[in-house]
C-alpha cells in the first residue's frame, strides 16, 4: 500500500451553515510493504478510522478524499470506479471492525454470510462455497466449525464472532486488511487470541495489515512500524523500540507515558469499617435458560477508602452483581448490607439515603447522559434529587473539582469528548455523597492518554471521601492502577480473591493464571519490538510533518 499526501474532509451539517469544513486528515503519507504491519495510533478524532475509510472508499456523502497516491500493488485507487472498488474490495482489500456484532448480518446464518463472499467472487457452487467455509471456519481455530455455521450471530460470543469477520476477511486471500479497532471489545483472554491468530495467519499468507488502534501498548507488541496520528496528521513514525528509546514529538511521549502501572496499589488503611457485605448473592435471567444462574454464591466485603476490583470475561457475571447492589436487578438468593444494614432487593424500596448511597458509572456515557440536557441541567437535577441547597453553586463546584471548563456548562454531550463526557458521569454519581460507587468498566471506551487521568481523579475523589469502589473490569493494568483486592468471576462464581498484588503475583486457581497470561507487555528495551517480526525486512513509512 502506498499513500501520498492524504487528505480528509468533511462537510459541515446545515445547522452549521456558515462554519468552515472540517479537515480529519491532512497531507497524510506512509507506505506498507507485503506481510507487515503499520499501526494509525492516537487519540479519538485523531483521524485514524477516516484514513482507513478513505483507503476503502468507505467515506460518507458530503466528504472529500483528495491524495497525490493511493496505491494498492498495481491498482491505482484513486482512478477506481465503483465497478472497480467492488472487485477490489475482498479480492485484494477488506476490513475487520471494532464490533464484530455490527458488522455481522443477524438474518443469516453464519455459513450462509461466509460462503456467499465464495459465491459472488469466486463463482463457486453452493456446496462447494460451504466446504470452503468449513475449511477457513477452522482455520481461524473455530471448534466444530460445522455445527457453527448453522448458527446466527447472536448465538455466538464476542469472541467467535471476531473470528468468523477474519474468516470472511481472509476467504478471498487480500493483499491487506485493515483493522479498525479489532480487540477494543474483546475481553483480555479473547483480545491476545485474536491478535496471536491474526499474527499466525500474516505469516503463514503474508498479509499486511493496517491496524487501527487508540492503543500503543497493543501496537508495541503486534506491529512492525507504528504512525502516531494527532489532529488529523502524522506526526512520528517508528519502531516501538525507536519511539520508546527516542519520541521527539510531545504527543508521542504523552502516549507512552499513558501505559498504567504495572506494580499493584499499595494496601488501603488498616482498620477500616466494611461500608458493604454480600453474602450468598444469586441471579438468574429467565427460568427457561437450562444451566447455572448468571450469579450463584457470590460473598464479598468492601471497606471505606478501598477498591475492590472484579474481573472475569464477558458474561461471567460482573455487570449483574454490580446492578444487584445497586438494586437495578432484583436478586433472588443472599442479602447485601450497607453500613451495617440490610439493603430492600429493589431500588425503588429503598429510602433516600440509601439511593443515593450507592452509585453507578456506566460503561458508556452516551448511553447514561440525556442527550436533549446541558451538562449544568444534568448535574443540577442529581444534586436537586439528593436534597442540595443550591444546586447551581454547588454543580459549578463539582465541574471545577472533576477538571471541567465551566464553558461546558451549557453544552450538551454530544458536543463532548468521551474523556469529558466520563466526567460528567463521574461528577453526577458523586452528587449525592455516596459511600460506594460502582464502576462498570469505567475507561474501557477511552483513549490510553484520557483513560489515565480518569483513573487519576477517582484515586483523589477516593482519598478525599473515602469512598468505596466495586471496579467491575477485564483489564489488569487497571486493577494495578486502581484495586486494592480482587475477586475473579467465572461462569457467574467468585474462584479466587486476595490481595491485588498476591493475586498478580502468586494467582492460585488456573483461570486467574490464564488471565495474567493474556496480559500485553510491551517489548523491554533490549527485546524487538514485535516477537518474531523481520527487523532486517524492508520499511519505510514517512510523515509530511506540519
Amino acid at each position: 500500500m502506498e499513500v501520498e499526501g492524504l487528505s480528509v474532509v468533511y462537510k459541515r451539517a446545515r445547522d452549521r451553515a456558515g462554519a468552515p469544513d472540517a479537515a480529519a486528515v491532512r497531507d497524510v503519507s506512509f507506505s506498507l510493504p507485503a506481510g507487515q504491519t503499520l499501526a494509525l495510533v492516537g487519540e479519538s478524532g485523531s483521524g485514524k478510522s477516516s484514513v482507513a475509510m478513505a483507503i476503502l472508499s468507505y467515506l460518507p456523502a458530503g466528504a472529500r478524499r483528495e491524495a497525490r497516491v493511493l496505491r494498492l500493488g498495481p491498482h491505482d485507487l484513486l482512478a477506481a470506479g465503483e465497478g472497480d472498488l467492488r472487485r477490489l474490495r475482498g479480492r485484494r482489500i477488506a476490513a475487520v471492525y471494532q464490533n464484530p456484532g455490527m458488522a455481522l448480518n443477524p438474518s443469516l446464518s453464519i455459513g450462509r454470510q461466509v460462503a456467499e463472499i465464495l459465491e459472488v467472487h469466486l463463482s463457486l457452487p453452493r456446496a462447494e462455497a460451504l466446504r470452503e467455509t468449513e475449511r477457513l471456519l477452522g482455520e481461524v481455530q473455530i471448534r466444530e466449525p460445522r455445527a457453527v455455521m448453522d448458527l446466527f450471530a447472536h448465538q455466538i460470543s464476542g469472541g467467535m464472532q471476531q473470528r468468523v469477520s477474519i474468516a470472511m476477511a481472509m476467504a478471498l486471500e487480500p493483499a491487506l486488511i485493515v483493522l479498525d479497532e479489532p480487540t477494543t471489545a474483546l475481553d483480555v483472554t479473547v483480545q491476545r487470541q485474536t491478535m496471536d491468530l491474526l499474527a499466525d495467519l500474516q505469516r503463514r499468507r503474508g498479509t499486511s495489515y493496517l491496524l487501527i488502534t487508540h492503543d500503543i501498548h497493543l501496537a508495541s507488541v503486534h506491529a512492525h512500524e507504528i504512525a502516531v496520528m494527532r489532529a488529523g496528521e502524522i506526526v512520528e513514525t517508528g519502531t516501538y523500540a525507536q519511539l520508546r528509546d527516542d519520541a521527539r514529538h510531545p504527543y508521542t511521549r504523552q502516549l507512552l507515558g499513558s501505559v498504567l502501572a504495572k506494580d499493584p496499589r499499595p494496601e488501603a488503611r488498616p482498620g477500616a469499617p466494611a461500608i458493604l457485605k454480600v453474602e450468598g448473592l444469586e441471579h438468574g435471567f429467565s427460568k427457561a435458560k437450562r444451566g447455572r444462574p448468571a450469579v450463584e454464591d457470590v460473598s464479598l466485603v468492601i471497606k471505606a477508602g478501598e477498591t475492590l476490583g472484579l474481573v472475569g470475561e464477558s458474561g461471567s457475571g460482573k455487570t449483574t452483581i454490580g446492578k444487584l447492589i445497586c438494586g437495578i436487578h432484583d436478586r433472588q438468593a443472599g442479602a447485601i448490607e450497607l453500613n451495617g444494614r440490610a439493603l430492600p432487593t429493589q431500588f425503588d424500596r429503598r429510602g433516600p439515603s440509601d439511593r443515593g448511597a450507592i452509585r453507578m458509572v456506566f460503561q458508556s456515557p452516551d448511553a447514561t447522559l440525556n442527550p436533549a440536557h446541558t451538562i449544568g441541567a444534568i448535574l443540577r437535577r442529581a444534586l436537586a434529587i439528593a436534597g442540595a441547597g443550591d444546586p447551581k453553586a454547588e454543580a459549578a463546584a463539582l465541574m471545577e473539582r472533576v477538571r471541567l471548563p465551566a464553558a461546558l456548562e451549557s453544552r450538551r454531550p454530544a458536543e463532548l469528548s468521551g474523556g469529558q463526557k466520563q466526567r460528567v458521569a463521574i461528577a453526577r454519581a458523586f452528587a449525592s455523597s455516596p459511600r460506594l460507587v460502582v464502576l462498570d468498566e469505567p475507561t474501557s471506551a477511552l483513549d490510553a492518554s484520557v483513560q489515565k487521568e480518569i483513573l487519576a481523579l477517582l484515586v483523589e475523589l477516593q482519598k478525599e471521601r473515602t469512598v468505596g469502589y466495586l471496579l467491575i473490569t477485564h483489564d489488569l493494568d487497571v486493577v494495578a492502577e486502581m484495586a486494592h483486592h480482587v475477586a475473579v468471576l467465572k461462569a457467574g462464581r467468585i474462584v479466587e480473591t486476595g490481595a491485588t498484588r498476591r493475586i498478580l503475583s502468586a494467582p492460585e486457581h488456573g483461570y486467574t493464571r490464564e488471565l495474567l497470561a493474556s496480559r500485553l507487555v510491551p517489548p523491554a528495551a533490549t527485546a524487538p519490538a514485535r516477537p518474531g517480526a523481520a527487523r532486517d525486512a524492508p520499511w519505510s513509512a514517512v510523515s509530511q510533518l506540519a
